[in-house]
């Protein structure tokens, strides 16, 4: 899963639901490839954790839980420096830095709890907002959504400018994320363009299938 996940060259890398067992493992693995993660003592108390990795150092990192949930769920957001070149007045090529906003979450999976997950989805931007001033920012989650309820999402997520990779990249090869036909995972950003969406499968056709976005900068 990892070497199919590098061979993409990815910044961050989100994994959701990961079993205590496999946490070292799964990090040690994303070590050799240059990308390291942050522990939270908020999930070392979990069985299952999400875990966020970066290629880069941070400048801050957070996990909060969610006002609302039966299960411990909560959003890890870090903020990155991106370098990136660019050609001054003079012809000189320089390096510069970009502030970016990458988070992950899951949200409550018990069906028993949908209240409470439409409730995680209204707290997920004021909670991103209140981790940083970039307008630059990237979510991955597992939003336990079913197609029958993308309406609800759409309309407490899309608010404040936030855009879905798969609407704005994606194709009909590419909507689903489960063997239902539903599309639970999903990548949300604002203040980049999305140039690629795409999914990563493992191996099989009803194994759960993974999800990338390449993005570019704007207004440098």
């Amino acid at each position: 899963m990892v070497e199919e996940i590098m061979k993409h060259q990815p910044n961050f890398v989100a994994f959701q639901e990961c079993a205590r067992l496999d946490w070292e493992i799964i990090a040690r693995e994303m070590k050799t490839h240059g990308l390291t993660h942050q522990r939270f003592d908020e999930c070392l108390r979990k069985q299952v954790c999400d875990m966020l990795f970066s290629s880069t150092a941070l400048t801050k990192k957070d996990y909060r839980f969610f006002t609302r949930t039966n299960e411990e769920r909560g959003i890890i957001t870090y903020i990155a420096k991106i370098p990136y070149s660019k050609q001054n007045d003079d012809g000189v090529v320089e390096t510069n830095f970009v502030e970016v906003c990458v988070g992950t979450t899951q949200l409550e999976r018990d069906a028993r709890y949908l209240a409470n997950r439409k409730f995680q989805i209204s707290e997920l931007l004021p909670i991103v907002n209140s981790m940083n001033s970039t307008s630059v920012c990237v979510l991955g989650m597992d939003t336990r959504i079913e197609s029958w309820q993308n309406n609800a999402f759409d309309e407490l997520t899309f608010a404040s400018s936030w855009q879905d990779t798969w609407k704005e990249c994606g194709s009909n090869k590419n909507e689903f994320t489960t063997y239902s036909r539903d599309r639970p995972d999903r990548i949300l950003y604002r203040g980049l363009e999305c140039v690629r969406h795409d999914n990563l499968s493992f191996g099989t056709e009803d194994l759960r299938k993974g999800v990338i976005a390449q993005f570019a900068l704007v207004n440098i």
